[in-house]
């Protein structure tokens, strides 16, 4: 599914960087953050749950926009102890419209609240 969300992004014109674990997804996050405007996590990844790429990316930007993706019900955020999150979430498998359609939605709402946060 990877594979095919990022074809999909790229078609339409998004740049995506892309990690092979939750350890390079930390390390990509940190060196180009500036470059990120939303983070598509797997709940599953090797090296480092979804949860925990999750919780390091916020350490570091607690606005950044994130959406996950699982084959696995919304159950799993918050099953391992932490604190529920409200994040979007698409379930897999999932169609190349209906991916594209969340992550403008997520954009959107990110691009709301920083215009909400810089009027501020």
């Amino acid at each position: 599914m990877r594979d095919i969300a990022v074809r999909v992004l790229n078609r339409a014109g998004y740049r995506v960087i892309v990690a092979r674990d939750g350890e390079e997804a930390v390390e990509l996050f940190e060196q180009h953050r500036s470059e990120i405007d939303l983070a598509v996590l797997d709940m599953v990844m090797p090296k480092r749950t979804g949860r925990a790429v999750f919780d390091a990316i916020r350490a570091l930007d607690a606005t950044m926009p994130v959406l996950f993706s699982s084959g696995y019900t919304r159950g799993v955020l918050d099953a391992d102890g932490h604190e529920k999150i409200q994040v979007p979430i698409i379930s897999k498998p999932y169609s190349p419209k209906d991916f594209l359609r969340i992550v403008g939605e997520a954009l959107a709402v990110a691009r709301r609240e920083q215009q909400r946060a810089d009027a501020v």
